[in-house]
């Protein structure tokens, strides 16, 4: 298993009873940059449900409105679907015009989401 450095972890509600966790990391010697668990809250437990494929996911955000996920890469933000299983359907990117990003968030309608860079900020519509 390659060596893993996990950076960030939010929650998204899958359906009503079942919980799923997003786990972003530094790739180093893998192509997987987000992994997905199923959680069991109950018996204080994470079982691996997928991975993604993404270059250095060093932070990761979750919509509002709990639809969508957005992941800082290498090559900008990478958006994604949040499926009705937990998985992720890779939707698109968007560049930060070269600035390495350490921060996302989503303004309360999902309008917006805001970068926050080493030495300057972004918003994209």
């Amino acid at each position: 298993m390659a060596e893993k450095t996990v950076k960030a972890a939010k929650t998204s509600k899958a359906n009503k009873d079942k919980y799923v966790a997003y786990v972003s990391t530094y790739t180093r010697n893998s192509d997987t940059g987000i992994y997905i668990y199923d959680v069991d809250d109950k018996n204080g437990r994470l079982t691996e449900k997928d991975k993604v494929k993404i270059t250095n996911s060093s932070y990761v955000t979750i919509s509002h409105n709990g639809e969508f996920l957005y992941a800082i890469t290498d090559f900008g933000v990478e958006s994604f679907r949040i499926l009705p299983d937990g998985r992720l359907e890779n939707i698109g990117t968007a560049s930060i015009n070269g600035m390495r990003g350490c921060y996302l968030s989503t303004d309360y309608e999902d309008k917006y989401l805001i970068s926050r860079c080493e030495g300057y900020g972004s918003s994209y519509q």
